[in-house]
């Protein structure tokens, strides 16, 4: 199995490490995701490798838009605007693709786009439009576009 590195970690040195058994693509991913909050700029580049290596991974291209989208160093609008191109890029990969589809409903909805964020949400797979996560969202669009009735019904399904 892989050796795991000694402390202190680093992004880099977990990724290296999962390489052998994972693969440089799912390493990448792991480690970026792993270390986002920590070492952002290096969990950014691993995950840009990551993408580069997998582009067609839509998993990456959700990891990496959390790591552009919420980017202290850039301008908000700038982030908001390449983590939405990252989760685009994704759905265009995968359109089933449950948890970029509702990353981006929810950005959307947070620059008050709720109608594009129920449009995204309704593309959503069967399988995956009960799920908790897409729930809440769909109650949460609902509530934005002004139908807290829907947002309600959503949320008590939730708790049945």
């Amino acid at each position: 199995g892989a050796r795991l590195p000694p402390r202190p970690w680093s992004a880099r040195l977990l990724a290296a490490a999962l390489e052998e058994g994972a693969g440089p693509a799912v390493a990448g991913l792991l480690a970026g995701r792993a270390f986002l909050r920590l070492d952002r700029e290096g969990a950014k580049g691993l995950l840009a490798e990551a993408a580069r290596r997998a582009p067609d991974a839509a998993p990456i291209r959700a990891a990496l838009a959390d790591a552009l989208a919420d980017d202290p160093t850039l301008d908000a609008q700038v982030a908001r605007s390449r983590g939405e191109a990252e989760l685009r890029r994704a759905l265009a990969r995968d359109p089933g693709d449950a948890e970029s589809r509702v990353a981006l409903a929810a950005q959307l909805r947070g620059s008050d786009r709720a109608a594009d964020a129920e449009a995204v949400l309704a593309d959503l797979p069967a399988d995956a439009a009960d799920r908790p996560a897409a729930r809440v969202e769909r109650a949460q669009v609902a509530r934005a576009r002004g139908a807290p009735e829907r947002a309600d019904a959503l949320a008590a399904a939730r708790e049945a």
